[in-house]
């Protein structure tokens, strides 16, 4: 017996959907979350599409270079779409609200031509999300972003929630230029997990890891809130002779 899901109430049905929607983190060990139900149900036709894709978007996490890139590349397919008048067309600008990158690494000279990142793409959704979290081996998305044709941080950048992680802090790509400051002074809330770093642990009582000492502090003009993880007890040093 097939359900009668479109003989439900407008707002059981959008309900549904959106539960539906949302990623599933049942494997704790997977790299990002799996959207393969909600990529099936926005397949099923242009009404359930529109009502499923705003949940799709709301977060994205990207765990890989590859993924970035098909996702810059839908952001450039969309944009094609939009001058088209097709309903088919999103407004990621709109729909994305939260962004993560797990890895993703810089084009080099070598590297081969298919290899490219289209950043002004990428900033014109990063600059509008309500939070914004990279590794730091990801950072050149936002500082290339920042730099890119047509980019207006002063202007554009709107998003004041901002996580790091990584194995060490880098901050000289940000404060060596002027955008990278901008962004910076526009920072409410700022996460830090660092995970290892070689002087991170304090040579006083306090857990507070060392290299806070090395955050551009005063570039920070508007931050209100800082989260950043303490430090473990250092690894204990066995006895000579000890098995």
């Amino acid at each position: 017996m097939v359900f009668p899901f479109t003989l439900l109430p407008t707002e059981i049905s959008l309900e549904i959907i959106r539960v539906a929607s949302i990623p599933s983190c049942d494997d704790a060990t997977a790299p990002r979350p799996s959207y393969a139900t909600a990529v099936s149900m926005a397949s099923v036709s242009h009404t359930m599409r529109s009502a499923t894709m705003p949940h799709l978007l709301h977060s994205v996490v990207l765990a890989s270079s590859p993924q970035v890139l098909s996702f810059i590349d839908s952001i450039l397919l969309q944009k094609q779409l939009a001058t088209s008048a097709t309903p088919l067309a999103l407004d990621y600008t709109k729909l994305v609200r939260r962004f993560w990158s797990t890895e993703c690494w810089e084009p080099l000279m070598e590297d081969s031509p298919d290899y490219r990142i289209d950043y002004g793409a990428l900033y014109d959704i990063i600059c509008r999300v309500e939070s914004l979290g990279l590794n730091f081996r990801s950072l050149h998305l936002l500082y290339n972003g920042l730099a890119s044709p047509g980019a207006d941080p002063a202007r554009d950048w709107k998003c004041g929630r901002v996580t790091f992680a990584g194995l060490f802090p880098r901050w000289k790509p940000l404060t060596s230029s002027t955008e990278g400051m901008i962004f910076l002074s526009r920072i409410s809330h700022l996460t830090l997990w660092i995970s290892t770093y070689h002087n991170s642990w304090p040579t006083h009582e306090r857990r507070v890891p060392n290299w806070i000492g090395e955050m551009p502090l005063s570039s920070f003009r508007n931050l209100t809130h800082l989260a950043f993880s303490l430090v473990s007890d250092p690894p204990q040093k066995w006895p000579s002779g000890a098995d």
